[in-house]
């Protein structure tokens, strides 16, 4: 019997529907449909809490939406420390070089939060961070650059982000339709739910350990 988690044991290619329509100028930034939800690898080891991510893409950019549900602690984020509180962590290759160790300027670490911007505190925002140990550092976007948006409520939130094209260095879904992708959500009540292998595992800083978002066009 193996001693590996079973999320080690594949490299997952997921894919990712094109919505020409992105981002909306509607009260919801993406409005992503249900066939858009990524699967959680880490489920074949762990039971997970009720979290679902989703994933959109066009030309301009590509767009992720989370929604944690069943919680009873207020939603909180710092800004400062990002995995310190609420917060998803999302890592990306524009070149899915999945046969290195150490990041590329193609990798990309970003922190979603749901609350922590604005004048008051309550709006969302995306802080870019290099990717720790990386043989190159990607150029790090203003966070005027992105779009996000969230909502709140008593039993949890829903935050979507949308990562136009100039953000992320290296997109071009045309040449290369293919990005390596890992994510982690930060939750106070959940913990830390890492979308594969756990901290036993440097995927924070190792690009082949990584999975694939596929960029597809069917919607």
């Amino acid at each position: 019997m193996s001693l590996l988690p079973a999320a080690f044991l594949m490299r997952y290619r997921l894919p990712v529907a094109r919505f020409d329509r992105l981002p909306r100028t509607g009260k919801k930034l993406l409005d992503l449909p249900e066939t858009s939800r990524l699967a959680w690898p880490r489920a074949l080891d762990v039971p997970l809490p009720p979290i679902d991510l989703r994933a959109g893409w066009n030309p301009h950019g590509i767009g992720f939406s989370l929604c944690v549900l069943g919680r009873t602690r207020p939603v909180l984020s710092d800004p400062e420390n990002p995995p310190r509180l609420d917060a998803l962590e999302l890592w990306l290759d524009t070149r899915d070089t999945q046969t290195v160790h150490r990041a590329t300027r193609y990798c990309h670490r970003l922190f979603v939060l749901p609350v922590g911007g604005g004048p008051q505190g309550t709006e969302a925002l995306v802080r870019p961070l290099p990717v720790p140990r990386a043989r190159e550092d990607a150029p790090l976007a203003d966070e005027e650059e992105f779009l996000v948006r969230s909502q709140v409520s008593s039993g949890g939130y829903m935050v979507e982000a949308w990562l136009p094209v100039q953000v992320l260095s290296g997109f071009d879904p045309a040449t290369q339709p293919r990005l390596g992708f890992f994510c982690c959500v930060h939750d106070q009540e959940y913990g830390r739910i890492p979308f594969s292998v756990g901290e036993e595992f440097p995927a924070m800083s190792d690009p082949s350990l990584w999975h694939s978002l596929e960029l597809v066009d069917a919607e």
